[in-house]
């Protein structure tokens, strides 16, 4: 597949621009001054501390330097950021004065440098290798006679529009589309650009807003006309060849999904053995018979790296025709697949495994409600009797296979996934979390043990696939981590973390502390972020030596990658395989972008649901400190945003960054996480997806004072299972 980046406009060395300090009158923008930014960003946005812009040529010849690492660049607001090493298991702090021009998610080149005393290793950008953004959507803003476009971002640095000589003639606050024409060079600059698109009207529609997101994190739901082409052309019956393939369409495979979900690529199967052990058999789309190596349809689905879910619509990896007709598994229709069978013992150890191709027919399409209300002693009308009993069966194997994962110290988490119920104009009227049942835990369980032994199959038999890699938490964060904890009254050395099972009796531990889900969330911020990687590092999270994703082809491209590898060695036609060099960066990447755009519409969907609360009052509790100010999260509501230090009766609040507190000057104590208080809904942004509060009193009931936490326990977010998603760490 060709290599997914973004194409930059050629940097122009004598237009790079500093910001002007927001003056009447201001001199013309000259080379080399360095200078604030203007002041005027929409409301609430943070003002961007130091901007920044790409570095264009490598520097670390000139000063004899090591070549340097690579890594991707994630940009933090406040003006560092990070970056995220290729193929390593961390990643470097970056200090804004050595960000050089690297702007968030750019492709760098990074040298170490240590860190002293409690200070992580950090790193220094030396040169950007490619640039993520081309073109960027933001608010127009005119100042002091010139004219600035501030992002909807917060991850990206004020454009200097360097072509307008007058004053434009649109107002201030229009939306506009800007693409770069020039990159600076040094961590105080601005990159410049000009405007190729204006929005008018109702800019700030739903649908328009989520295609803002789309165009904001240069992500292409549409398919190629030359994927069309292919599309049209296809002849399935020629693919469905049946040499060389198991047939198992007698056998009783089951899909297991959510109500609303259309593409079903797993359907599972078991059987009881004489000898008292149980045969699992896990039956997974075929897609690489569908999407040939180096296809129009492939480029696309490398292109995207993964399907894209938003709480109405849905961005798939694949054509439609494919995804939600050849390659699903829906009832009665026979499908290509690959099937992993494994044979577990009584205790649910893996004693025999086989992995090869075959064709299915799955019996029933089941929903994860139909499943928990059998667990619940409910009926599933129109199941036939062997079908429940085989239900009852995978209840039991499902229990043996988690308790496994228990004893070697696997860490069961996920965050809720939101609801939203909609009203006919397609706008929310109620938000609510889902958290996962014993249904969902039983497909997860199911899953998880596919990816395992394929993935220790791979490593035998040395087949090249992108592993699904999760890191030890680095020693930093650990100490930043036992450092929070200590506020929470809970003491413990760093060293007691190195493992997932100490990590696991930490969560067990503090399950009566009143603070219980702050700290379950600071656990979770101490950990690595998950990643894809062609070198088998294990998962320390699941406690698993080796781990790949193999069970959603239809919706992840490493899937798919991995698909073909067991091909090569498993397949009549047994087609050499050779994973891409940069497959495990971009996949990576795919997933982060998609991640961040869910999560932004999420954010959407909760603004567009409390604009009619606006001026309404709400009890909450703080959830985060920053020098912002206090992060809530309402008590009655899935909904946060922020209560900024300016609105916040406290004199001279300072955040103490290392006890992760609000200080304040005399007597009064601490703002700590958990403290309750009343906030008044003072803006909901539909552009940049925030909300911010105003302070109207301490503590939820009239008289009551509680800057300290509250004292029941908030409901646990590290639960078991993944709702919605199959197996995605």
């Amino acid at each position: 597949p060709p290599k997914a980046q973004p194409q930059a406009a050629p940097p122009q060395r004598g237009r790079s621009t500093q910001p002007p300090k927001a003056q009447p009158q201001a001199a013309p923008p000259q080379r080399g001054r360095s200078t604030q930014p203007p002041k005027a960003q929409p409301q609430g946005a943070p003002a961007p501390g130091g901007l920044r812009g790409p570095r264009t040529r490598p520097v670390s010849a000139a000063r004899g330097e090591p070549e340097g690492l690579v890594g991707l660049f994630a940009a933090h607001p406040n003006g560092y950021g990070f970056a995220d090493l290729t193929g390593g298991p961390d990643s470097l702090f970056i200090p804004p004065p050595d960000i050089g021009g690297a702007m968030d998610g750019d492709s760098v080149r990074v040298v170490r440098r240590g860190g002293t005393g409690r200070q992580r290793t950090a790193g220094r950008v030396v040169e950007v290798l490619a640039r993520r953004y081309r073109r960027v959507r933001g608010h127009l803003r005119l100042e002091a006679g010139q004219c600035w476009v501030a992002p909807f971002s917060e991850k990206l640095p004020m454009i200097f529009i360097a072509e307008a000589q007058d004053a434009p003639p649109w107002p201030d606050g229009t939306i506009v589309e800007v693409e770069l024409t020039a990159y600076p060079e040094h961590h105080d600059e601005a990159p410049e650009g000009r405007i190729v698109q204006v929005f008018e009207g109702a800019a700030d529609a739903p649908e328009q807003v989520v295609e803002h997101i789309l165009s904001d994190l240069n992500l292409s739901p549409d398919f190629s006309p030359a994927t069309l082409a292919e599309m049209a052309r296809l002849r399935p019956e020629r693919i469905f060849d049946l040499t060389g393939r198991e047939d198992q369409r007698a056998l009783p495979f089951v899909t297991i999904d959510g109500a609303d979900a259309r593409d079903f690529d797993d359907a599972v199967c078991l059987q009881p053995l004489r000898n008292g052990n149980r045969r699992l058999l896990v039956a997974i789309a075929d897609v690489a018979a569908y999407v040939a190596p180096a296809s129009a349809v492939d480029g696309d689905a490398y292109r995207k790296g993964t399907s894209v879910y938003f709480p109405n619509q849905v961005f798939p990896m694949l054509p439609e025709r494919l995804s939600n007709d050849l390659c699903s598994l829906r009832p009665h229709e026979p499908r290509l697949t690959l099937t992993c069978e494994m044979e577990l013992d009584r205790a649910g150890r893996r004693v025999r495994e086989r992995v090869y191709e075959s064709v299915i027919e799955s019996q029933a399409r089941l929903t994860y409600t139909q499943v928990q209300t059998h667990f619940e002693g409910g009926p599933i009308e129109g199941l036939p009797k062997p079908l429940e009993t085989m239900l009852t069966q995978m209840r039991q194997l499902a229990a043996d296979l988690r308790k496994r994962r228990d004893e070697r110290g696997a860490l069961d988490f996920s965050f809720p996934e939101y609801k939203f119920e909609l009203d006919p104009r397609g706008f929310p009227r109620r938000v609510y979390e889902v958290y996962a049942s014993e249904a969902t835990r039983l497909i997860e369980q199911f899953m998880l043990e596919a990816n395992e032994t394929v993935a220790e199959y791979c490593d035998k038999h040395e087949l090249p696939i992108l592993y699904r890699v999760h890191d030890p938490p680095p020693p930093d964060k650990l100490t930043s981590l036992a450092v929070t904890l200590v506020n929470f009254g809970v003491e413990l050395q760093t060293g007691d973390l190195a493992r997932p099972g100490a990590i696991k009796a930490l969560v067990q531990r503090v399950q009566q502390n009143p603070q219980r889900e702050q700290i379950e969330v600071a656990i979770l911020r101490s950990l690595s972020q998950a990643q894809y990687r062609a070198r088998n590092d294990g998962h320390f999270a699941l406690a698993a030596p080796f781990y790949a994703h193999f069970t959603s082809p239809i919706r992840r491209y490493p899937d798919l990658l991995l698909h073909r590898a067991l091909k090569s060695r498993i397949g009549p036609t047994r087609r050499p395989f050779a994973l891409p060099s940069d497959a495990g960066l971009h996949t990576s990447l795919c997933e982060r972008t998609a991640a961040e755009a869910e999560g932004r519409v999420v954010r959407l969907y909760k603004v567009l649901y409390m604009e009619s609360h606006l001026g309404e009052s709400f009890p909450a509790a703080v959830s985060g400190i920053s020098d912002r100010g206090l992060w809530l999260r309402l008590r009655d509501e899935p909904i946060d945003g922020l209560l900024p230090m300016a609105v916040l009766p406290l004199a001279a609040p300072r955040y103490d960054r290392e006890r992760n507190r609000l200080m304040v000057r005399g007597k009064a104590p601490p703002v700590t996480l958990g403290a309750r208080l009343r906030a008044t809904l003072a803006r909901a942004d539909r552009l940049t997806q925030q909300m911010e509060f105003g302070f109207q009193a301490w503590g939820w009931e009239t008289g009551e004072a509680a800057r300290t936490a509250a004292a029941r326990p908030a409901p646990s977010r590290l639960r078991e299972g993944i709702p919605g998603r199959r197996a995605g760490r």
